[in-house]
């Protein structure tokens, strides 16, 4: 789902009076974007808050609405449900849900724990100085399966995320109904959302991380990662200790790769700052344009047991 943006004019006194959203011309100098471009967490003793990824520090809470969160507003939809649970039911052609921020605002990650009873994509847009108006090219289509799942859609400042947003726009599926349990706007890079394992490949939450086990050759674990751009990628670090022959390897598939594959991957050397820590840089492949659909990474070449504390994407230029 991929429709024409719509757009609405809204003036300092919030009223909308036309199809284009603008924003003031002074929004202030760019803001200083995180290290982090993503990271996930596997170890569970870390701190952690009900969205499951970090808490709510440093971020805005859309909804539930957190005191001093910008006032929601709708187009072709009807909403219902109660304080636990948001229900977006389509009424119309382009149903969406908008907030405009009073100040231009840091965010780098939307959490969206959704649910649905269809599959259907949703679409987050969002305004800046860089992007005035709601564009396409200010946007990214995070994919919904039916059931309940956080989706952790990336707002990379190489495109129009520069200063800071001012306007976040959530387009839902055309005849659908969508249940919104918890909609963030944060300002670090903590992710939410939950790795699959490969086939043959099982993933297992411990204490201290995550168990990647496999009884086959290239054991692995893939996520979809909507809006994450290959120029914002500067390096890969992952904490992992397993055997002596591990030997993890990141693979991405998108716009330059539509398959995973050798070619389109980085194998991560040793850190020697920290032990059972790697990293390696993407960029080095040649292969690294555009968007990138999917992230898998393969702990090593063999059938045996990795233990998985995190995965870090570091942004490009820090």
């Amino acid at each position: 789902m991929v429709r024409p943006a719509r757009a609405v004019v809204v003036l300092a006194c919030g009223v909308v009076l036309a199809d284009c959203t603008c924003t003031t011309p002074n929004e202030g100098p760019p803001v200083l974007a995180p290290r982090e471009l993503a990271r996930w967490d596997f170890d569970t003793t870390a701190e952690r808050g009900a969205d499951g990824g970090g808490g709510d520090v440093g971020g805005v809470s859309l909804w539930p609405r957190a005191p001093g969160a910008p006032e929601r507003r709708r187009h072709a939809v009807k909403l219902a449900g109660d304080a636990a649970a948001l229900e977006v039911v389509a009424a119309g052609g382009d149903p969406q849900l908008r907030w405009q921020f009073e100040h231009a605002t840091p965010v780098w990650v939307v959490r969206a724990d959704l649910e649905t009873a269809t599959a259907g994509d949703v679409q987050l847009f969002w305004t800046s100085v860089d992007c005035p108006v709601f564009a396409e090219a200010c946007s990214t289509v995070a994919h919904l399966s039916a059931g309940r799942a956080v989706h952790d859609p990336l707002l990379p400042p190489t495109r129009g995320n520069k200063t800071g947003v001012r306007a976040l726009r959530l387009d839902t599926p055309e005849g659908s109904k969508v249940v919104v349990h918890r909609l963030v706007a944060r300002d670090d890079a903590r992710m939410a959302t939950s790795w699959r394992p490969r086939d043959q490949t099982t993933l297992e939450v411990g204490p201290e991380g995550s168990t990647i086990t496999s009884s086959v050759p290239d054991p692995g674990i893939v996520i979809e990662v909507p809006g994450l751009d290959a120029e914002a990628i500067g390096g890969v670090e992952i904490g992992m200790t397993g055997p002596p022959f591990a030997r993890p390897q990141v693979f991405w598939r998108g716009a330059a790769c539509p398959n995973f594959s050798e070619e389109c991957s980085v194998v991560l050397v040793p850190d020697g700052a920290e032990a059972g820590a790697w990293r390696g840089s993407p960029s080095s492949s040649g292969h690294l344009h555009g968007r990138i659909d999917e992230l898998r990474i393969d702990p090593g070449d063999v059938p045996a047991k990795y233990l998985l504390h995190r995965i870090v994407l570091v942004r490009a230029g820090r």
